[in-house]
C-alpha cells in the first residue's frame, strides 16, 4: 500500500493512503506503532482542486498529555460541482477517538495556504500563506481561525521564507543568497 506523509509533529507522522481517499494514519516511526483513524462521515473537502488529497492537513501532538489531533480542512464540494465557499474543518481527537466539525466563513487566504508549512505551537496550528503575507492560525481549544500579519521584512523581503519553532517560539526565517534572518513572532 502506498502512503503519503501529510504532516509531522513532535516525532509523529500523519499519513494518508494514496489509493483510498479519506484513510489517514498517525504513526511513530521510532516505535513502529500506528493508529488508523476512523473514517469521517463527512464528504471529502478540497482547498481548490477536485482532488481529496488537496485537503489541508495538520497534526498537533502534545507530548505532556500524549494526546494528538489531526486537522482536515477545506471547502465543501458536492460531487461534480465546484467548491461552494463553505470552509469546513474536521478535527480528530485521539482521546475521544472521534471527529468534530466546525464551519468557518469564507476567506480568500484559505485557498492560498502552503500545505507543507504547518507548525504546532502553544495549542494552535499555524499555516504560512502562499503569499507569505500572514500566518493563519487554528486555535484547537476553541475551534477559531485567526490571522497573524508577518513583519514587512518577511512578507516583502526577497529570498525563500520558512517558519518553524525555534527555542519554543514561532519564528519566520528569510533565506537570502548571503544571509539568514530570523524573526520571532
Amino acid at each position: 500500500m502506498k502512503v503519503k506523509v501529510r504532516a509531522s509533529c513532535n516525532g509523529l507522522l500523519c499519513c494518508s493512503s494514496i489509493p483510498d481517499k479519506g484513510v489517514y494514519y498517525v504513526c511513530n516511526p521510532m516505535t513502529r506503532e500506528f493508529k488508523l483513524l476512523p473514517k469521517s462521515r463527512e464528504r471529502h473537502v478540497t482547498r481548490f482542486y477536485p482532488d481529496g488529497e488537496a485537503t489541508l492537513v495538520g497534526l498537533a501532538c502534545n507530548l505532556s498529555t500524549q494526546k494528538f489531533n489531526v486537522v482536515l480542512a477545506g471547502y465543501h464540494r458536492t460531487f461534480g460541482h465546484r467548491p461552494d465557499g463553505t470552509f469546513i474543518c474536521m478535527v480528530y481527537d485521539s482521546e475521544s477517538n472521534k471527529w468534530r466539525k466546525f464551519v468557518s466563513f469564507q476567506d480568500d487566504q484559505f485557498t492560498h495556504m502552503n500545505k507543507n508549512q504547518v507548525v504546532y505551537v502553544n495549542g494552535a496550528l499555524h499555516w504560512l500563506t502562499g503569499s507569505c503575507s500572514c500566518i493563519l492560525v487554528l486555535d484547537l481549544d476553541n475551534d477559531i481561525w485567526r490571522k497573524i500579519s508577518l513583519p514587512e521584512q518577511v512578507s516583502c523581503g526577497s529570498g525563500n521564507r520558512d517558519f518553524d519553532i525555534f527555542s519554543g517560539y514561532l519564528s519566520a526565517a528569510t533565506v537570502g543568497s548571503t544571509n539568514l534572518v530570523f524573526h520571532f513572532l
